[in-house]
Formats: structure tokens, C-alpha cells, sequence
């Protein structure tokens, strides 16, 4: 059973959000020059958990290929809008919100 999965294929809550928590810990030593990035996380889980629940709000699954593209996504349009590695930004949601990236 992959860690943050019950018997029934639903993640549990606790455990999802115990994973994330990891994973930005990991990513602490990036800011000081050092470590892997949370892209470089999420692509290594992408890689081991391929179609397997990464996300899940609202109703929406989002699996952890797809979680990958998305993030590379936005990697690619910052890379083109000239945002240089470290600098924060926000994108707009289709319901009038906005994610803060970086």
C-alpha cells in the first residue's frame, strides 16, 4: 500500500498533508543554494507514483503525472515571461483567486 492511501484508494487527509509537509521540508536547503527544489520533488514522485493521487480538492483529483505537467507548465511560462529562479509570483484561477507560486 503506497504511503497516504487507504484500503478503499482514497487518500487520507493526515497522510497527504504529513507528505507535503516532507516534501517542503526537503526543500528548506533549496533556498540556501542547496537541496532540490519542490518541482524536482514533485517530478521524482511523478516518476515513482505516476497515476496515483497527488491532489485533491474541490472534487478534483489531480494524479502526480499530471500535478508534474502543470507544474512544469508554469515553469515554462515564468522561464518565457523573463521571472528569474526565486522571484514570487501569482497566477489568476478561473474563479477570481489567485495561486501564489515561488
Amino acid at each position: 500500500m503506497v504511503e497516504g492511501e487507504s484500503g478503499q484508494g482514497e487518500a487520507d487527509p493526515r497522510e497527504v498533508r504529513r507528505a507535503w509537509l516532507r516534501a517542503l521540508a526537503a526543500t528548506a536547503p533549496y533556498a540556501n543554494g542547496g537541496g532540490a527544489s519542490l518541482p524536482d520533488l514533485i517530478a521524482q514522485a511523478a516518476a515513482r507514483f505516476a497515476d496515483r493521487p497527488a491532489l485533491l480538492a474541490d472534487g478534483m483529483v489531480l494524479s502526480h503525472r499530471a500535478l508534474a505537467a502543470r507544474i512544469a507548465g508554469y515553469g515554462g511560462w515564468a522561464r518565457r515571461a523573463g521571472i528569474r529562479p526565486g522571484e514570487a509570483v501569482a497566477m489568476p484561477s478561473s474563479d477570481g483567486s489567485s495561486d501564489r507560486l515561488g
